[in-house]
């Protein structure tokens, strides 16, 4: 009779639920509404750095802007809150930072001959058809004109390679003079320099 009841207060115990990420407490709750702004503005406008923000909402000097940006920037509530609000725009959009690098690989490295032919006969441009989507994605511009004496004229450009080379080498930190002043110490041989003693000379120490 004992061990019935046992499995039977056991029975009607319900198990704690494991909350869906839906239902998870979002960690903009323990922010104040100000600081929420902070976080809010600062992913919606990325141009702008942590201090210009900070200026925006709190308009304060450059000095008082630098200190509060950098202390809420610490704060380890502020990043969770941050995180989250940039996952939740990845959700939506469906764009991440893989995505846009890809994007920008494919114009950084895109080649003139998948798209058309020249030599003395002229330029002959690819079907369409048998290009990829990939490389339909770095044409800038194509069009088509005739000139006042009946002639056509074709306007064909690719996206620009060297500032696609550029924002991924901003991203990979491939052109931060520090680093790179760093790497250039570490490959730098050290010299270790003896004195000389001319002959016929002691060497005092």
């Amino acid at each position: 009779m004992a061990s019935r009841g046992i499995k039977q207060r056991r029975a009607g115990k319900k198990k704690a639920e494991v909350p869906k990420p839906e239902q998870q407490e979002s960690a903009g709750n323990k922010l104040s509404l100000v600081y929420k702004r902070f976080c809010e503005e600062l992913v919606a406008h990325p141009s702008l750095e942590a201090k210009a923000t900070y200026k925006k909402i709190y308009r304060c000097s450059d000095k008082a802007a630098e200190a509060g940006s950098s202390r809420l920037m610490k704060n380890p509530q502020i990043q969770a809150y941050i995180t989250e609000l940039k996952n939740k725009r990845a959700e939506r959009t469906q764009i991440t930072a893989d995505k846009v690098l890809q994007e920008l690989a494919r114009m950084a490295f895109s080649n003139i001959s998948d798209y058309l032919t020249f030599g003395p006969g002229g330029v002959i441009l690819k079907d369409s058809e048998k290009l990829t989507e990939g490389q339909l994605a770095c044409i800038s511009q194509i069009s088509e004109h005739e000139t006042e004496r009946g002639a056509k004229r074709l306007s064909f450009k690719l996206y620009d390679k060297i500032k696609a080379l550029e924002l991924i080498g901003n991203h990979l930190a491939m052109f931060d003079k520090d680093r790179n002043r760093d790497a250039d110490k570490e490959k730098t041989p050290k010299v270790i320099k003896y004195p000389i003693t001319p002959p016929g000379e002691k060497n005092e120490k």
